[in-house]
């Protein structure tokens, strides 16, 4: 629904058409989980697909859908579904003060997370957009300091190719206490930070963002040459700053430091970044 919604934003902003259908089913989606809303803010972790019904209520995954609500909010006009990001919102802020998001994706078994933070970053800064209230960005900034704690400051020394010489480990973001690896989610965060840099005057957020930018990019340039397989432009999800989840191996049975894979997403996330950082998107 997130995706969806800025997506039409975006073609909105361009002047570009897109089909009633895509909001239509937005919309329906986010109506039932708006009726579904539990009194203290919370959003379902998982919903049956057979009848209107939460399945498993423990998990921060259904702050995702506070940002998506702001989004709906501005592409319908309706204050109905800010007031409903607001309340969600409310719920999922211990989540994050006390830097213990957990239940996020789902391949992690409900470990504690980085990526479910993500979420409430991007609800804090729609929410301070639309409301203009100090506490949304105390609330990014607080976000934002969750993220840095999964982030690397420094090298790392991996073992094993691809990443054990010409890649740096600067900037890249952990997904979990469970996947001990870099992805490339963890570049969303950059939007925001490029932003929380320009509202407050404080450059240390601009520089963090562009330690991620640099870190995605020599990532993009190992492509083909050192990861042995692809071309320039896919991205694998899986990178090993330590020996921690090398699991993949050579055909000689070599370690692998990250994964023969192309992960759609990933490369997704890059391009969205890019496209931000460019100046190019502005939603």
């Amino acid at each position: 629904m997130y995706y969806i919604l800025k997506t039409i934003l975006f073609l909105k902003k361009k002047g570009v058409p897109y089909r009633e259908t895509w909001l239509e089913g937005c919309r329906k989606v986010l109506d039932t989980v708006v009726s579904l809303q539990r009194e203290d803010g919370a959003f379902g972790y998982t919903y049956s697909a057979l009848e209107k019904k939460v399945l498993d209520w423990e998990g921060f995954a259904g702050c995702w859908f506070v940002p998506g609500l702001l989004y709906l909010a501005r592409l319908t006009g309706e204050c109905s579904y800010v007031e409903a990001a607001r309340k969600a919102h409310e719920y999922y802020r211990n989540f994050v003060y006390n830097l213990d998001c957990w239940g996020a994706p789902m391949d992690t078994w409900k470990a504690v997370d980085q990526e479910g933070n993500l979420s409430f970053l991007h609800g804090s800064r729609l929410l301070y957009e639309e409301t203009g209230e100090a506490r949304f960005l105390e609330d990014m900034k607080c976000s934002a300091g969750y993220e840095f704690l999964w982030r690397y400051g420094y090298p790392t020394r991996p073992e094993h190719p691809p990443v054990k010489d010409g890649w740096n480990a600067c900037g890249g973001s952990v997904t979990s206490v469970s996947n001990p690896h870099i992805h490339p989610m963890g570049v969303l965060a950059d939007e925001d930070l490029l932003y929380l840099a320009e509202v407050t005057g404080d450059a240390y957020y601009r520089e963090r963002a562009l330690d991620s930018a640099a870190w995605m990019m020599q990532t993009l340039e190992l492509y083909p040459d050192k990861t042995g397989y692809g071309r320039y432009g896919i991205l694998s999800e899986r990178w090993c700053p330590s020996d921690g989840l090398v699991t993949e191996r050579y055909d000689n049975g070599e370690p692998y430091g990250s994964w023969f894979s192309y992960n759609l997403w990933a490369a997704a996330n890059v391009f969205e970044a890019v496209l931000y950082q460019l100046g190019d998107v502005f939603i």
